[in-house]
């Protein structure tokens, strides 16, 4: 039978998805589901592009509520599954973390009843070895971490290094060896979704010295990780969805990068329940705030934002309900900044705002 990995997780879970499906489709035709197909309609409708010649199948499972994982598991019938990370998302949906993480284990809780063949966890949250320390089946493979592509012989931790905008290294123990891979991928968060895909096409039995060529010509999906040119300006679009973990993460990122002068364009998070407001002040204080003097100026869109930043700023900040309703005239750092940062949640689409630039300098 043909290996069935679900991936699933609050971020990273798209990104790990076409990343291992990359991998494996050096190996052998590989059925990946399209977008972010994770849910009750498009996972059927991926699996409905099952050919007998596929070798591989790779899923995306997402959620919002308990037990939809478990639905979803009874869908796909998934042989494998790997869990990327437990966040912030959703949590009007869950009305705690215990309950989220509990969720995104029932993907880990299937496989040990249906006689799962593997499972792949991030070897840096210790919630995932106490959880797993009680299931114990089955046998489980952990990326990242001091110990992360266990057991002996597999990859080995992982530094990230972005040489610029467009290109970062990443150099780990590979069977005893140092390796390094370079990949055309923007944002340090991203290293363990690399890692996670690596430990797995590994594991499926793929050499390094395909892995290492395959993921020269990786892409990022639409939307995320993304880093565009506007003339003179560099655009980092990252604007496919957006929960509080996901946006510090990307936010930290961008900072790495040391820009000189970033117009910030962030739309609201939704699903965040009674945290709603407490949330979006928390990812300013720690997110913007810290970095004031690299910052031409801010679009907040959302609600959300106008009721969680009330303090003045050294820099302009200007809210509006909707991209929509912006006036980009009215904002000439928009444009003048050479460095444009987009993050949202999907409902608000503040990628649109690009549309609405005017043609850039050459």
């Amino acid at each position: 039978d043909r290996p069935v990995i679900a991936i699933g997780g609050s971020n990273g879970k798209t990104t790990t998805k076409t990343l291992l499906g990359h991998l494996l489709s050096h190996k052998a035709p590989t059925l990946v589901s399209p977008r972010s197909w994770n849910n009750a309609l498009g996972l059927p409708l991926t699996l409905l592009q099952l050919r007998p010649d596929h070798a591989y199948v790779v899923v995306e499972i997402g959620d919002n509520h308990p037990g939809e994982v478990q639905a979803l598991c009874k869908i796909a019938h998934p042989t494998h599954g790997l869990i990327t990370n437990v966040g912030e998302d959703h949590l009007e949906g869950y009305g705690s973390p215990e309950m989220n993480f509990a969720t995104k284990w029932e993907l880990a809780r299937y496989l040990a009843e249906q006689g799962g063949q593997r499972l792949y966890l991030n070897g840096e949250d210790p919630r995932f070895r106490a959880a797993y320390a009680q299931l114990k089946r089955p046998e489980v493979r952990y990326f990242g971490g001091p110990d992360g592509g266990s057991p002996p012989g597999h990859l080995v931790g992982g530094r990230w290094h972005q040489e610029n905008w467009h290109q970062a290294r990443l150099d780990l123990v590979v069977e005893g060896k140092p390796q390094t891979v370079r990949l055309p991928l923007w944002g340090s968060y991203n290293r363990l979704n690399v890692l996670a895909a690596l430990t797995v096409a590994q594991d499926l039995g793929l050499d390094w010295a395909t892995l290492q060529v395959a993921l020269t010509t990786c892409r990022p999906e639409a939307l995320r990780s993304q880093v565009l040119e506007r003339g003179r300006q560099i655009v980092i679009l990252d604007a496919y969805n957006a929960n509080p973990s996901s946006l510090l993460a990307s936010l930290e990122s961008l900072w790495e990068m040391n820009p000189t002068c970033v117009a910030l364009v962030l739309g609201q998070m939704e699903e965040l329940g009674d945290q709603a407001v407490s949330k979006h002040r928390e990812v300013w204080e720690r997110g913007v705030m810290p970095q004031a003097k690299r910052i031409a100026g801010v679009l907040l869109v959302g609600p959300l934002w106008q009721q969680a930043v009330t303090e003045p700023t050294p820099f302009p900040v200007h809210t509006c309900l909707h991209i929509g309703q912006v006036e980009v005239s009215a904002l000439p750092w928009l444009t003048e900044a050479p460095f444009l940062y987009l993050k949202g949640s999907r409902r608000q689409a503040v990628e649109q705002l690009l549309d609405r630039l005017p043609a850039p300098a050459q």
